[in-house]
């Protein structure tokens, strides 16, 4: 079978485009016209994941985790971004601290959320015009035990003048040792741009060939998912066709069953469920289970302004087990974001009511979705 691969122009020289490359479409002209299908991109996330453990025991000094840098561009464009970062402290008495820092205070917005117990965060909301802000819990529940922090924005470059740069990062909120964890990790998505003036030519240009010569792709071009080198590592979902019910406190109902997974591999998983209660005094309660390493967290409604916050422990099973639903007979969302280490070939999603013989359901239209991290 005969191998594809797409070229580009790089400053004059001919080059192969490999699953290493980002072909980025920030580089075509303003003038540029094709038609991208974005949707059978083979991967539109850009992962960094921590193989080693950072630690920091200086509260007046930030160590960085992750640095989301890209330069100078004439365009304005927008990431998404979404950070899963397992904490811990040597010390109930000191909280650990995540912070976000921008370069540029109006580069975009996010909210960072550090797990202080197994069921509460402290949050800190970063706005448009925030340099550097920190999420400042002053104890944690316990010592070198790994809670979740998330941080979730979406960024953009407010001055198409200098340099993008963000960076998460840890503190301690005293002087006693914090540390956060590898496989942390942290994902981007290209959201889009537009111009916000006169495009500056850049030298990467995307080729093709026609008529045995080859040419800048301009104009009508129209280019699709087919001809970009495949990813060893893509997105797979489920999405529940039959509604599962079940009214015992006892034992759990499988919502979710993924499988096939790679023994000691690590997976990023998201679901959203639709649940329903017949009662707003019974709790819908929902637990991901099978596997090691948990890092993140299930929240489940509790009432129209609150939520039950279930956040894994020193990498055991996440089990949310929320006492009370917003409304009886009515759905709500629940949803889960976590890493965890496959131990087995498959990993589940379960569910069981808080009050015996009082029924809950989890709705057809519910999905997860899941990845290998490599």
């Amino acid at each position: 079978m005969a191998s594809y691969f797409p070229l580009y122009r790089n400053t004059g020289s001919i080059q192969t485009s490999n699953s290493g490359s980002l072909i980025d479409f920030i580089f075509l002209t303003s003038s540029f016209s094709a038609s991208f299908n974005t949707t059978v991109l083979p991967d539109p996330f850009i992962f960094y994941s921590s193989s080693a453990n950072t630690s920091n025991a200086l509260s007046a000094t930030s160590s960085s985790l992750f640095s989301f840098s890209l330069p100078t561009r004439a365009e304005k464009y927008y990431y998404t971004a979404d950070a899963i970062i397992g904490v811990r402290t040597t010390a109930t008495t000191t909280g650990v601290r995540i912070g976000l820092q921008k370069d540029n205070v109006g580069d975009g917005a996010a909210i960072i959320k550090v797990a202080s117990t197994l069921t509460a965060y402290t949050l800190a909301n970063i706005g448009t015009a925030t340099g550097t802000t920190f999420a400042l819990p002053a104890s944690m529940a316990a010592i070198n035990t790994k809670y979740p922090a998330i941080v979730k924005g979406v960024y953009t470059n407010s001055t198409t003048a200098s340099t993008f740069n963000n960076q998460i990062l840890l503190q301690p909120e005293t002087n006693n040792s914090v540390t956060a964890d590898s496989r942390s990790i942290f994902y981007t998505e290209y959201a889009g741009y537009y111009l916000t003036g006169s495009y500056v030519s850049s030298s990467y240009s995307p080729l093709r060939l026609a008529n045995g010569t080859m040419q800048i792709i301009t104009g009508s071009d129209t280019l699709t998912g087919s001809i970009f080198p495949s990813t060893s590592s893509l997105w797979l979902s489920q999405s529940l066709a039959a509604q599962v019910s079940t009214t015992n406190t006892a034992s759990y109902s499988n919502v979710f069953v993924i499988t096939d997974l790679t023994n000691g591999a690590p997976y990023l998983v998201n679901f959203y469920l639709i649940g329903r209660s017949a009662a707003t005094t019974t709790g819908v309660q929902v637990r991901a289970v099978s596997g090691s390493n948990f890092n993140g967290s299930i929240y489940v409604p509790t009432s129209a302004t609150a939520v039950g916050t279930q956040n894994s422990a020193g990498g055991t099973d996440i089990t949310n087990l929320a006492t009370a639903f917003p409304a009886a007979t009515a759905d709500r969302l629940i949803w889960g974001e976590y890493t965890f280490i496959a131990n087995s070939t498959s990993h589940s999603i379960q569910l069981k009511s808080e009050v015996n013989a009082s029924a809950v359901s989890i709705n057809t239209g519910s999905v997860i979705f899941y990845r290998l991290i490599n």
